[in-house]
């Protein structure tokens, strides 16, 4: 599996919550899924890149207690790849698909890294 990147709100109100949360994205990246990962409790966000599945991360951040949600992310990537299929080259275009194609909700799981269009 391809390594995807993760953004999570979590509701954290102390450092001990967000070491709680530290400690076990660090025994998951020990033993392998997560490559790296950033725990900010001013932005009350998670950050993991990695190649387990989505809902592996939120059931390893889960298992600590915290109340948890996926930010959505930018579909540019799928944008992107869909925009080259179809001959678009236009950044301008692949702004103006992007918004559409991001209210998808499977479509912010899908990335694609290896497309650049042109300007």
């Amino acid at each position: 599996m391809s390594e995807q990147t993760y953004k999570f709100n979590v509701v954290m109100t102390c450092s001990g919550c967000s070491g709680a949360i530290e400690r076990v994205l660090k025994k998951t990246k020990e033993a392998g899924g997560v490559s790296s990962y950033d725990v900010s409790l001013d932005k009350q966000e998670v950050l993991v890149t990695g190649t387990l599945p989505y809902d592996d991360v939120l059931a390893k951040i889960k298992k600590t207690g915290k109340e948890v949600s996926l930010v959505l992310q930018s579909s540019i990537d799928l944008v992107c790849t869909d925009a080259l299929f179809a001959g678009i080259r236009s950044n301008r275009a692949r702004r103006f698909l992007d918004r559409p194609i991001a209210l998808v909700p499977a479509c912010y799981l899908m990335f694609c890294t290896r497309i650049r269009l042109e300007n």
